[in-house]
């Protein structure tokens, strides 16, 4: 793989990454019982942004270096799909000024989505952990 083609794969999780951190801080100042739920998910994804971030200008040297196996585009995919999943949790529950109602149901599918939620910070957590492996591997 191209460290061009990776660097674009990996902005493109950044900025995925970005909008979703965004739709919790919206969410978070209607919805404050659930502060600590999108508080902990977010964190996740700030820290995901930050190791990418990291990786990024390393791809030449992580490319070139025989260690190919410890960044592979599937690891990029997998981790999109994640963040995709978890924007479309937030995006259905995010509130609408003046909608109480409808506001109301938001909460109450919010509430019931705590075990997807969960799940998906677990997996946030073993993509950061893949890209942490890619990261030290460069450091020997």
């Amino acid at each position: 793989m191209d460290p061009v083609s990776l660097a674009a794969s990996i902005a493109g999780v950044i900025g995925l990454s970005v909008q979703i951190i965004q739709i919790g801080y919206t969410f978070c100042s209607v919805f404050v019982e659930f502060k600590e739920d999108v508080r902990s998910l977010t964190a996740e994804i700030v820290q995901l942004t930050g190791l990418l971030s990291a990786i990024q200008p390393l791809l030449n040297d992580i490319l070139g270096s025989g260690n190919e196996a410890a960044l592979r585009i599937e690891e990029l995919t997998a981790c999109e799909t994640t963040l995709l999943e978890v924007k479309r949790l937030l995006e259905k529950s995010v509130p609408k000024p003046g909608h109480a109602l409808g506001n109301s149901g938001k909460r109450l599918l919010w509430a019931a989505r705590k075990a997807e939620l969960q799940f998906a910070l677990q997996k946030l957590g073993s993509h950061k952990a893949t890209f942490q492996l890619a990261l030290s591997v460069n450091a020997r």
